[in-house]
C-alpha cells in the first residue's frame, strides 16, 4: 500500500484588479479545490453582506456526516459590520445539494477583529 499525504493550506486568492466587482474580495482555495459559502450554513445571514478579516484564522476539518465527507473550512467573519458569526465554506462540488438558498465564493475583505 502506498499512502500520500500532501499539505494542503488554507490559502486566500484574489480575483485580476481589471474584475471590478471583485476587488476588494477574496476566494478560498485548499489544494487545487475552491470553496464556497452556502446559506444552508449561514442561517439568517446574508452571504453578500459578510466580511472576512484579513486576520482571521481559518481551519480546515472534515465532516464525515456532511455530504457523505467533506473537508470544510471553518473561521470567523463579520456580518453587518460588527457582529462576529462563524463561518463555514465547502468545496465548491458540493454545492446545491441540501437546500436551495443562496451561495458565493468571492468574500469582502477587511481590516479589524474576526
Amino acid at each position: 500500500m502506498v499512502e500520500l499525504n500532501l499539505p494542503m493550506p488554507v490559502q486566500r486568492v484574489y480575483a485580476h484588479e481589471n474584475i471590478k466587482e471583485d476587488q476588494g474580495r477574496a476566494a478560498l482555495m485548499r489544494g487545487p479545490l475552491v470553496y464556497c459559502l452556502e446559506a444552508a450554513d449561514h442561517p439568517g445571514v446574508n452571504l453578500n453582506q459578510l466580511a472576512l478579516p484579513k486576520e482571521s484564522d481559518l481551519h480546515a476539518e472534515h465532516r464525515a456526516g456532511l455530504l457523505g465527507g467533506l473537508t470544510v473550512i471553518t473561521g470567523k467573519a463579520l456580518a453587518d459590520g460588527a457582529k462576529q458569526v462563524p463561518v463555514t465554506a465547502i468545496p465548491c462540488y458540493a454545492w446545491a445539494n441540501r437546500e436551495k438558498g443562496a451561495m458565493t465564493i468571492w468574500i469582502e475583505e477587511t481590516h479589524g477583529d474576526p
